[in-house]
């Protein structure tokens, strides 16, 4: 069975049919725009970018099929598990020195309109940050979206964060 044989009633292959509009089984960045404000709903160009970034998990500058499925949580993807979750903590960490600081999260929040205080932030931090070094590393970032335990660590009664879709973590404001 080839993946377009699935059922083109479905919501996310639909989208990503009607997006590859070349029909070469890949998403571009202007093909995934041009969809997206095809929308009645607007978004910014810092959360098409976030949204792009996660879902091009491979860095090749292209979605596969497979990628925004595995994305989407359509498909089990250890393959690209690895790399899903590291392009979504690149996306947080903008300084790109291996952490999350309250700065950062404040930016991915102005990016999706949510505003929170200098003070929330941090307590967002504090709440989080495992080992105390005031940001979230990729191994807290792994366990607190993703749910994938430090090897290091004991289980520690922490907020519980529950999935979603990358869509509505990265692009959605409301």
């Amino acid at each position: 069975m080839n993946d377009f044989d699935y059922d083109p009633d479905v919501d996310y292959v639909k989208f990503f049919k009607e997006a590859d509009t070349n029909n070469d089984g890949f998403l571009t960045y202007d093909k995934l725009v041009a969809k997206l404000n095809g929308r009645s709903r607007k978004y910014s160009q810092k959360q098409l970018k976030a949204y792009f970034a996660v879902l091009d998990t491979s860095g090749e500058g292209h979605v596969s099929f497979d990628e925004y499925m595995i994305a989407m949580g359509l498909r089990p993807g250890e393959e690209h598990k690895d790399a899903l979750m590291k392009r979504a903590f690149n996306a947080f960490d903008t300084k790109h020195d291996g952490e999350i600081t309250y700065e950062e999260l404040g930016e991915v929040f102005d990016g999706m309109n949510k505003k929170f205080s200098e003070a929330e932030l941090k307590r967002m931090i504090l709440i989080l940050d495992e080992n105390r070094s005031g940001a979230l590393d990729f191994e807290e970032f792994k366990a607190i979206f993703f749910g994938v335990k430090r090897s290091n660590s004991v289980e520690s009664p922490k907020v519980k964060m529950t999935p979603v879709s990358v869509e509505s973590r990265v692009v959605n404001s409301n």
